[in-house]
């Protein structure tokens, strides 16, 4: 068991979700926290942890089920029975419980009002049918993604930047901006300084998640021709997948390739983005484009961390950030899509269903992006967005208010929208 004293005496940055899990603490049903490997699961259990005691929650136990000791504890389904009314169980790495349904379950449906439990796994525990079929309604489940920008400002040290992100002048925070594209937002990779231990990190994260995730879970067979196949991925980031293409050019069968695109997003590697269409025979229906969850770790992949001005693949970096902080800003009912129609036209993100927002990596200028005004010109929203490196201002196009500010403020300027 890790000791208390341990766990309050651990100096934290504080993760935006913690103030969404800390809504359901008082909840009868279980609290799951997944994600991807090292997204900081364990530092938010202890956030959790000293905010409880602060509270004056103070019968709080703490098991990691790395080490032998605890699992051999745990291991027995009844040991939740011989804690105290009123106690706080929480255990880290549930997923190498060998029944870790069956504990979760035994423990709500017996212990309800007496013991509230609070797991940590990785993506691995969520897969299992088993476990979504036995938890149906006694369980919450949040997921830890690496930090989004405003948090990756935090961990440096720059909460001034953070706060005053939507004043802030573009001198003060590009390169900040320019760390984030470039190495991602591990919070392990964002504390390091010396670049060559960040990449150190990324490599360390690359190959665990490779051989404890991706290997004994899906009885892989071919770890290197997995690795080629995500070495593939890496350089069409923001492109649409063509399944025969890809399955063609690597030499796999599609069912192959169908097979490693779940197992890479069920793990929190990859995001899958779906077309929005209204219009089957002019628009793109099917065809979903690939966004990495961190773009630190998919330029450990390529072993590319040459600056920005230097690289032919800005634009695609950029947009996938810019993608994952939509995903991390808006909440989970709010929809994302992509736009694209059959003459080439393409809108990079559809928000809500209605509202187009496009990412150039470029100063502002004139004309507007062509897929973006035949967008406007067909489904005439309300409101639109552009993102460029430079400038900011509002525009008007035909009835469609635009907002065009730099990358940096698109969770501000989408929250004022959304949330």
């Amino acid at each position: 068991m890790i000791q208390l004293d341990f766990i309050l005496s651990a100096r934290l940055v504080k993760r935006k979700l913690l103030d969404e899990v800390k809504k359901y603490v008082y909840a009868p049903e279980a609290l799951v926290i997944t994600g991807p490997r090292q997204s900081g699961k364990t530092s938010l259990l202890f956030l959790l942890v000293q905010d409880l005691v602060k509270s004056g929650q103070g019968k709080v136990f703490f098991y990691d089920l790395e080490s032998p000791e605890d699992m051999e504890l745990l291991r027995n389904l009844d040991f939740p029975q011989t804690l105290p009314d009123g106690s706080y169980l929480f255990v880290d790495e549930i997923q190498y419980h060998p029944q870790p349904d069956k504990f979760i379950k035994l423990t709500v449906d017996h212990l309800k009002g007496r013991v509230k439990l609070i797991v940590s796994g990785s993506s691995s525990f969520s897969l299992k049918k088993k476990f979504k079929e036995a938890l149906v309604g006694r369980k919450f489940e949040f997921v830890l993604l690496p930090l989004n920008f405003e948090e990756f400002l935090i961990f440096k040290g720059r909460e001034d930047l953070a706060r005053d992100i939507m004043s802030v002048p573009h001198e003060a925070i590009s390169s900040y901006f320019e760390e984030f594209v470039l190495f991602g937002g591990y919070p392990r990779v964002v504390l390091e300084k010396e670049v060559e231990i960040k990449k150190k990190i990324l490599s360390e994260i690359f190959t665990s998640y490779i051989h404890r995730d991706i290997v004994p879970l899906f009885a892989l067979k071919s770890p290197d021709k997995f690795a080629t196949f995500l070495r593939y991925l890496s350089t069409i980031m923001g492109g649409i997948l063509n399944i025969s293409t890809i399955s063609r050019e690597l030499g796999m069968s599609k069912s192959t390739v169908y097979s490693y695109l779940k197992a890479l997003e069920i793990t929190y590697l990859i995001h899958l983005l779906r077309p929005f269409s209204t219009n089957p025979k002019k628009e793109i229906t099917r065809q979903p484009k690939v966004y990495f969850v961190d773009t630190g770790f998919r330029n450990w992949i390529i072993r590319a961390f040459n600056v920005l001005s230097l690289r032919t693949d800005k634009g695609e970096l950029v947009e996938n950030c810019i993608f994952m902080e939509i995903v991390k800003s808006l909440p989970i009912d709010v929809p994302i899509g992509y736009w694209r129609d059959k003459a080439g036209n393409e809108v990079d993100f559809i928000i809500n269903r209605h509202y187009p927002l496009e990412v150039k990596y470029s100063k502002f200028a004139y004309p507007l992006p062509r897929g973006f005004r035949t967008f406007i010109s067909l489904y005439k929203p309300s409101k639109g967005f552009l993102i460029f490196r430079e400038g900011e201002g509002k525009i008007k196009l035909r009835e469609t208010y635009i907002d065009y500010f730099p990358p940096w403020k698109v969770t501000g300027n989408l929250q004022k929208t959304f949330v």
